[in-house]
Parts: structure tokens; sequence; C-alpha cells
């Protein structure tokens, strides 16, 4: 247990917050509706994402100037736009986790899920809050959130049957295909890699982990779901529930500590970022008052699901799955646009060896196809 503690930093937790409701919905879908195509598109997904925590993390290491700092020093407006794509993207996070981890539990306990997502904008807040049990319940957090390596357990166990099922190509849409990109994306981590010092072995493992069980709930949607076309949230519990109640236990502990974990480390990014700006425009006595502007945001999330609730109704579940995946699609686009910043630092630092110069290529890469992309899955959005 100790050789396990010890990786458990910053950067494994930034990493591993990235394990959210989006993540188990998304991936669910893309297996269960595309089969064998979503779970070849949701690793290539998984893989670049997965290196690029390394790619946030070195230049701290090498340099010691965090991106961001580099940013505001030099091109103080693209800063500024850097951290408001993450900043928009973070709280759109914030609330589809609320939602979506609101809907499962009220769909496996029963009861309104406006009252659940109000208890949890209410537990994270309060773990928030308090700066004495904060950084313990961290740790808890991000080993419960390994009782989700249950999806790797019935990926291994059925790898034969994954193997030995005829190959079936489906055409994809690029909107799911975005979705599935903001989904494997955590723009707030982007900030709490960025700026942390920790060893680079901690997001290794944290990373390993989200690849791994992230690929694993795309073969999972494939195995038990495939083919499903009219896949709503619902659907995402339903491999587990059907093994009985010990799985659907550890799914709720793992689901659950996973939201929790990423609604923390959003609210101390927001936090961070909100700081930043205030005081490169304000006297810093004003920081202070960002404590209060992230209660009003937890605060909008529990008025907007109460809202939600009384238009939409409470069992609408393709609706509710459809207000998810926009919402994905809308923070693959908004962190797609966060690379420019994180491209151009690297443009600018040629001196920086090989693996440098790798990073910038991979970058241009990675940032070119994401943007054609999000072009493409915007365009079909509308004409839908």
């Amino acid at each position: 247990m100790r050789n396990i503690i010890k990786y458990i930093g910053p950067g494994f937790i930034a990493t591993l917050a990235g394990l959210e409701i989006t993540n188990v919905v998304i991936f669910t879908k893309i297996g269960a509706v595309y089969g064998i195509t979503g779970f070849i598109i949701a690793t290539l997904m998984v893989l670049p994402l997965t290196y690029l925590q390394q790619v946030i993390q070195l230049p701290i290491i090498t340099t010691g100037n965090s991106i961001f700092l580099y940013l505001r020093r030099k091109k103080p407006r693209l800063w500024l736009f850097t951290l408001t794509t993450i900043y928009i993207a973070s709280i759109i996070t914030l609330l589809v986790n609320i939602i979506g981890l609101a809907i499962i539990l009220s769909i496996l306990i029963g009861g309104s899920w406006a009252y659940y997502s109000m208890l949890i904008a209410t537990v994270i807040w309060a773990i928030y809050s308090n700066s004495d049990i904060k950084g313990k319940v961290n740790t808890v957090l991000s080993l419960l959130s390994i009782f989700l390596i249950i999806y790797v357990a019935l990926f291994i166990i059925h790898l034969p049957t994954i193997l030995s099922r005829p190959i079936v190509l489906e055409k994809i849409g690029f909107f799911d295909i975005l979705a599935l990109w903001g989904a494997a994306a955590s723009p707030y981590s982007l900030l709490m890699i960025g700026e942390s010092r920790e060893d680079l072995k901690g997001i290794y493992v944290g990373s390993v982990a989200l690849a791994l069980i992230g690929i694993a709930i795309a073969s999972v949607g494939y195995i038990y779901l495939y083919p499903s076309p009219y896949f709503t949230i619902g659907d995402s519990i339903k491999p587990l529930y059907s093994l009985g109640v010990i799985p659907t236990i550890i799914y709720i502990i793992g689901i659950s500590s996973s939201v929790l974990l990423a609604g923390l480390a959003i609210l101390s990014t927001c936090k961070s970022m909100l700081i930043k700006i205030l005081i490169t425009r304000k006297p810093p006595k004003l920081a202070s008052s960002v404590e209060n502007t992230i209660a009003h945001l937890v605060i909008a999330n529990i008025i907007v699901t109460i809202v939600f609730a009384r238009i939409m109704g409470t069992t609408n579940y393709r609706l509710y799955t459809n207000i998810i995946l926009v919402g994905t699609a809308t923070i693959g686009l908004l962190f797609t646009l966060s690379l420019i910043g994180i491209t151009y630092f690297y443009r600018s630092h040629r001196e920086g060896g090989i693996l440098f110069k790798f990073n910038t290529i991979y970058l241009y890469v990675i940032t070119i196809i994401s943007l054609i992309l999000s072009f493409l899955g915007m365009i079909e959005a509308i004409n839908i």
C-alpha cells in the first residue's frame, strides 16, 4: 500500500481526476453504438491525451518555468485566452459531472436526481472549504476511484470474445468523436499539472491507469451493449448492474469518488485561475473574494439542476444523455482552443532538446487535427 500511496501527489490526483462521469457515459456509448469502431477510436483518443500529461509537466521540470507563467509574461492576451477556455470548460465539466452522477444515483437508488445533485454539490463544497481534511480526502478519493479498474478486469476477461468477434466497421459521426475528445480530456488538469513540480512518476502512473480504464470502458460497452442505436445514460450502468450487487456497489463507490475528486480539482483550479486574473487587474487583496466566487459557482450549478428538473421532468434519460453529449463536445472544443497557447510555448523554445522538438511536432499535429475535428463536429451538430 505504501508503494502505491507514494505516487499519490498533485500530478497523480490531477490525472486521475480526469476519470469522470463523462468518461463512463461517453466511452460506454461509443462502444455500445459503434462497436469495434468505437473501441478503436476511443483507444486512439486516449493515447495522445495520456502523452499530453508529460508534455504539460516537462517545461517546469526541466526549465523551472511553467507554460502558463511564460505565456503570462510574453503573451498576456494569449495567456488570458488560454485560461478563459480552461475555466469555462472546467465549469461545464463540473456541471455535467454533478448532473450525470445525480441521474445515475437516482436510477440505482431511486428518488429525484435534482436532490442528489444538491447533495453532491454540497459535499464537494463542504470538503473543499475545509482545508484541514481536503488533502487527506483527495488521497482517499484517488484510491477509491481505482475501484473503476473493475472495467479493466471485465476487459481482460472478455478480451478473447473481442478478438473472436467479426470486425464490423460502423460510420461514426464527427460530433460523437468531438464528444469523446471532450470526455477524454481534462482541461483543468492542464493547469494543475503544468504548475506542479512533482516528479513525473506520479503523473505516469495516473495517466496509465486513466488510459487503461478509458479503453476498458469502451470495450465493456462493446461487449455488453452493442449494437445499441438508442443509447441513454441509463444504459451505461447496465453492464455492471447485470453482474450483481457487489459489482454495482464497487461501481457506485468508484464513480462517486471520481466525481467528487474531479469536483475538488475543478474548484481548486478555478480558484487559482481567478486569483491570477484578478491580481493582474486589481489589488491582490481582492483575491480573497475568489472563495465567495467559487461558492457562487457551486450554488449556480445547484440552481441550474433544479431548473432542469422543473422544466424537463426527471425520467427523460435520452434528453439528459444529449445534454451530457453536448456538454462534453463543448469541452472538447474549448480544450482544443487551449492547446494553441501550449503549442506557442513549445514553438518558442527551440533550444529545449530532442524531446522538446518532438513535443512541438506532436502539439502541432494534435492541435491541427483537433481543430479540424472541432470544426467538422460543430458543422454536423448545426446540420442535425
